[in-house]
């Protein structure tokens, strides 16, 4: 996929079913949305769907956003897990999309509308555009659930792959 912005995704995987999804994590969330009655084209209710499912020492990557309202919608970021926070420099939960100092609010928006088109899980990896400087690039697995005929859920669990040489010592 050829890069046209400099923010764009520079790779793009739809998962088809739970084996499509790299191991860790990335399994472990298209487990439970795939457990939860989802199929391609069919997203599952919000109601069938349990972050509890998913291991506990994922949470912390862990985000969910909703795009509610009518006619003029809005990405409404529920919960946010500690690890995205600390990378992109703000605290998010409970907050409009729109009112988070993101550096391109489109990145995310972007990847949502595909995993509504896919009908289904969306594996992505772009560049970074956060707070800190030992990450080079984020990949991200976007979940789409169903809350309503025009309001969605996204659950997506997000890793920072830092530079071999900025790596931070712990």
């Amino acid at each position: 996929m050829e890069r046209s912005e400099p923010y764009a995704t520079n790779h793009r995987d739809f998962l088809s079913s739970v084996d499509d999804a790299p191991d860790g994590a990335w399994r472990d969330l298209a487990r439970v949305w795939f457990e939860a009655g989802g199929t391609i084209g069919s997203l599952p209710d919000y109601a069938d769907f349990d972050i509890l499912r998913m291991p506990a020492r994922h949470w912390a990557n862990v985000c969910l956003t909703k795009l509610v309202g009518a006619g003029r919608r809005e990405f409404r970021v529920v919960m946010i897990g500690s690890a995205i926070e600390a990378h992109n420099g703000f605290y998010g939960n409970n907050r409009p999309m729109r009112a988070l100092p993101l550096k391109n609010p489109d990145v995310m928006r972007r990847e949502f509308a595909w995993s509504l088109r896919h009908g289904g899980p969306v594996l992505s990896e772009g560049p970074y555009i956060g707070a800190v400087d030992y990450v080079r690039s984020v990949r991200r697995l976007i979940t789409p659930y169903r809350i309503s005929a025009r309001e969605y859920a996204f659950i997506f669990y997000a890793y920072f792959e830092p530079y071999p040489e900025k790596r931070p010592r712990l």
